[in-house]
């Protein structure tokens, strides 16, 4: 019983999607739960990475600062029902940043991710709502001043669709992106 609650968590941190610098990674639905209770599956995973950088702030060749960013993140996602009727989701990664030589500049990034889809007999509507604040240099702006910039990002997406048929479908979405910078003398959108 302990061994297979060991070898379930194994192949579940190996195998859940990771927090990359490009997004996230796929996800495989062939992914075993950690562990279930009623009609909820919840699974974990810890990602850790440490990077070498010559230039942690993006700064002016003159002002660059060197150090060892170390990166922790642990996941957590609890999903419950099933495809084809109902189904929900919540995913919650921080992300702690450490840096090994730079006072002053270890942070926490969060990332939460919400879904939930209703089914009727034709018609599929969902709610999504994505909620992620990051403090870092490459946040697209800004880079010739050499800072960390913090930045919240709120996405809320509506979903629907309509099957007409087997093979034909009629889908009207909608979504709402709030991008707030912590930086009064930046531009939120």
């Amino acid at each position: 019983m302990k061994f297979n609650l060991v070898k379930k968590a194994v192949v579940a941190s190996l195998a859940i999607p990771a927090l990359t610098p490009f997004g996230y990674a796929q996800e495989s639905a062939q992914i075993p739960p950690l562990a279930s209770v009623g009609p909820f599956d919840f699974n974990a995973a810890l990602f850790a990475r440490s990077a070498y950088s010559d230039n942690v702030f993006l700064a002016a060749s003159s002002a660059r600062t060197t150090d060892l960013v170390t990166s922790i993140s642990p996941s957590m996602k609890l999903r419950a029902g099933e495809e084809k009727y109902s189904k929900m989701a919540i995913d919650y990664t921080p992300t702690f940043q450490f840096f090994k030589d730079t006072a002053g500049q270890d942070v926490v990034n969060h990332d939460v991710k919400f879904k939930v889809e209703k089914t009727f007999s034709r018609l599929t509507v969902g709610l999504g709502q994505t909620f992620s604040r990051v403090k870092d240099a490459d946040l697209g702006f800004n880079i010739s001043r050499g800072v960390r910039e913090e930045q919240s990002n709120y996405n809320t997406d509506l979903t629907t669709q309509y099957n007409l048929s087997d093979k034909t479908s009629l889908e009207v979405n909608g979504r709402f992106k709030v991008k707030d910078l912590a930086n009064r003398f930046l531009i939120s959108s």
